[in-house]
């Protein structure tokens, strides 16, 4: 059932429901490389900013280039797991986003 499992109303009345993939649930070494994979990416984007900030470009310049990449897997991540990392690696704690096809933002 649905009991005790995340749900939202949409605007026009409609429920949505929140669950975790297979991945996420079978997978014990999952929890651990996202935490630090994102937590390693907010500190990198916080740098980055103060870098930017002070006009310190050539530091700006190098941490833009590991933004963009995966940069923050563990070296015991899988290839699995950095490549599922890497699809979310912009969304970090105060990044805004739009869901493409339920036109929600948060």
């Amino acid at each position: 059932g649905e009991e005790g499992l995340l749900t939202w109303q949409r605007p026009e009345g409609g429920t949505m429901l929140w669950a975790r993939a297979d991945h996420v649930l079978h997978d014990p070494t999952w929890a651990k490389n996202f935490h630090h994979f994102k937590v390693a990416r907010t500190v990198l984007r916080r740098r980055l900013a103060k870098a930017l900030e002070e006009e310190d470009l050539e530091s700006a310049s190098a941490m833009q280039l590991a933004w963009e990449s995966a940069w923050g897997c563990l070296k015991e991540a899988t290839p699995t797991q950095e490549l599922r990392l890497a699809a979310g690696r912009h969304l970090i704690p105060g990044a805004c986003v739009r869901h493409r096809r339920h036109d929600l933002r948060a």
